[in-house]
């Protein structure tokens, strides 16, 4: 498996998980001031708009995260070619498309009606509303789905299910290996290649330095004991420290005069 394969379904889910996120956010926009006045209606009080929108976001959220798992287990169901399953997947997604069309897409192609009628000049009815509502269902679940949902979908649905998240789709994690772990291990490689280049450039700014004060001792030292200290030049730190040790053990012998 490549390291690039590894680390996609983690960014497909995480990508995923935010356009639930913001899908969620619109809808509770454009359903809100409808949600709250057929409370309002209900409960005979105005004092409803704190708790529903966020009871309103979390429903949506979930609904929107189940619209992903319906197309995931229709898209398996076709692959593997399982009709009696994909029968019944088939009638799940339709219901799936006639909820949110009507309740989630036509109130937000309801809100766009005025700037189509001063732009075009054309009013919508019931027919053209919920066509183009279809039409945007179809689009965006499409676009979403071909760019990171049938990537992060599989790790959606083990999420839900308390299942370990796999790597891949359809391929079972080996046992005892969690999903961050080649993250993790991606990370101990990066170290690893960062800290041998950091030695590289710390020998490219250190080893003319040391060769230079290695001349200099071996020069004084020829000059008092006939014999140099250090072996140059330097190819690379480890040998420097090697040698340095050389200082503690070499006892200078100053030469001896000859007399004539």
């Amino acid at each position: 498996m490549k390291p690039s394969d590894s680390r996609r379904p983690a960014l497909a889910f995480a990508v995923l998980l935010l356009w639930c996120a913001l899908e969620a956010a619109v809808f509770t926009y454009t359903l809100l001031p409808t949600v709250t006045d057929v409370l309002a209606d209900i409960v005979g009080s105005d004092d409803v708009s704190r708790l529903a929108g966020p009871v309103l976001y979390l429903l949506l959220l979930m609904l929107i995260a189940g619209s992903f798992a319906c197309v995931h287990a229709l898209m398996e169901a076709v692959r593997q070619g399982h009709l009696r399953f994909l029968a019944q997947i088939v009638l799940v997604q339709v219901c799936v498309l006639v909820v949110e069309v009507l309740f989630f897409y036509r109130p937000l192609v309801d809100t766009m009606t005025p700037w189509i009628a001063q732009g075009t000049g054309l009013r919508l009815g019931v027919a053209p509303t919920l066509l183009l509502a279809t039409m945007a269902w179809i689009g965006v679940r499409g676009m979403t789905w071909f760019l990171f949902g049938q990537y992060g979908a599989p790790s959606l649905l083990a999420l839900i299910a308390h299942e370990p998240l796999t790597q891949t789709a359809g391929s079972e994690p080996p046992p005892g290996r969690v999903w961050w772990r080649p993250a993790v291990d991606d990370l101990r490689v990066d170290l690893g290649w960062l800290h041998r280049r950091s030695d590289e450039l710390l020998e490219h700014f250190a080893l003319p330095v040391l060769n230079l004060l290695g001349a200099a001792l071996n020069f004084a030292t020829i000059l008092t004991a006939a014999r140099p200290v250090f072996g140059l030049p330097f190819k690379g730190l480890k040998e420097a420290t090697e040698q340095r040790g050389l200082l503690a053990i070499v006892h200078l012998q100053p030469r001896k005069q000859t007399t004539l």
